[in-house]
């Protein structure tokens, strides 16, 4: 599932592509201020979505910004 999710896709996106297996195993929100014209009072809107690897040796993770992924990466266990 994750190996079919490119930067740039949506949550909507992601779950048309990859079916079943783009069902995150977690997802965790998090809010902070935009960068930029703080005048503005914008928030950012982050998740990240966490995909167990097939192998057992890590985790694949996807971090969606305002609803549109932003970064891809792995980590071991």
């Amino acid at each position: 599932g994750s190996n079919q999710i490119t930067l740039g896709m949506t949550p909507t996106e992601i779950i048309d592509t990859c079916g079943q297996a783009g069902e995150p195993s977690m997802v965790t929100e998090h809010v902070r201020p935009a960068l930029g014209d703080s005048a503005r009072n914008d928030k950012d809107v982050f998740e990240k979505w966490l995909y167990p690897l097939n192998d057992r040796r890590g985790n694949s993770h996807v971090v969606i910004k305002n609803g549109e992924v932003v970064k891809i990466f792995t980590t071991g266990r």
